[in-house]
Order: structure tokens, then C-alpha cells, then sequence
């Protein structure tokens, strides 16, 4: 565990992970935007089962949650983590939102797409699933950031 969190350590704060967020946004919106036309048919490949489309934004939006929330978790051992803390708490669940209902509205342009309410619903419970996960590894104990570094 500790050979992943090392290679991952470039990913949970800094440049590079907020690029990769922006990356990420980036992608989700682009694929939203295309017409049905445009989008791949995978009831061809595999069975796809009703309200498949609701995992597909829930994962899309989990995602970006998650990166967003670790590009800007804050670093434990500094005076005034907890701020930190709540703030990517809600960066991490309120631009994927905001984000997730513009998304919503703007399909309502898109030929052959269209808003759904529960899209929005699936959005939003798979960016607060992530930052609940992503948090869990971030939350501090009691003792941490109160005691000064060696």
C-alpha cells in the first residue's frame, strides 16, 4: 500500500493534480456535449440493463469529486488544516454540482440528448460518495496539526 501512495503522492496536491481535475472536467463536458448521434450504441457490445446511464454519471462525476478534492486536500502537518479541510470538502461536492445541473441544462441544446432530473441526482451522489472516501483517507486525528514538526 505504501509503493501505491507513493506513486500516487504526485496526484493528491499540487499543479499536477489540478491539472489532471481540469483534464478530467474537460473530458466529462466534452462527452456530455456530444449529440446521441455521436455516442457510441453499447447495447451492440454488451446488455445494457435500464438506468445504465445513471452509473456512467455517477462514476464520471465520482471521479472528478475525487480529484478535486485531493488536488486540493490539504497537508496535515500546517496551522489551520481544518480550514483547508472543509474548504476541499466543498470545492470537491459543490463544483460537481454546479457543474452536473449546467451539464443538465445544457443537453436540453444538444440534439438527441436530453435533461434528466435523476441524472442530476446521480451526479450529485457520486461526487458525495468520492469526497466521503477521498476525506476518510485526509481526516485527521486529534493530535495531528497541533503538534509542531521535528
Amino acid at each position: 500500500m505504501r509503493a501505491i501512495d507513493r506513486m500516487l503522492r504526485p496526484f493528491q496536491n499540487g499543479p499536477l493534480a489540478i491539472a489532471l481535475a481540469a483534464v478530467w472536467i474537460f473530458l466529462v463536458l466534452y462527452t456530455n456535449s456530444l449529440p446521441a448521434d455521436r455516442l457510441p450504441d453499447l447495447r451492440s457490445v454488451w446488455y445494457k440493463p435500464p438506468h445504465a446511464d445513471k452509473v456512467v454519471h455517477f462514476t464520471f462525476y465520482g471521479v472528478m469529486a475525487a480529484l478535486l478534492f485531493n488536488a486540493i486536500a490539504p497537508s496535515l502537518k500546517r496551522p489551520g488544516w481544518h480550514i483547508a479541510f472543509r474548504r476541499a470538502l466543498v470545492i470537491g461536492l459543490l463544483v460537481p454540482m454546479v457543474l452536473g445541473v449546467g451539464d443538465e441544462l445544457h443537453q436540453l441544446r444538444v440534439p438527441g440528448r436530453a435533461a434528466d432530473v435523476w441524472d442530476v441526482a446521480a451526479n450529485w451522489l457520486g461526487a458525495f460518495t468520492a469526497v466521503t472516501l477521498a476525506s476518510r483517507k485526509w481526516r485527521p486525528t486529534r493530535h495531528q496539526g497541533t503538534q509542531s514538526s521535528p
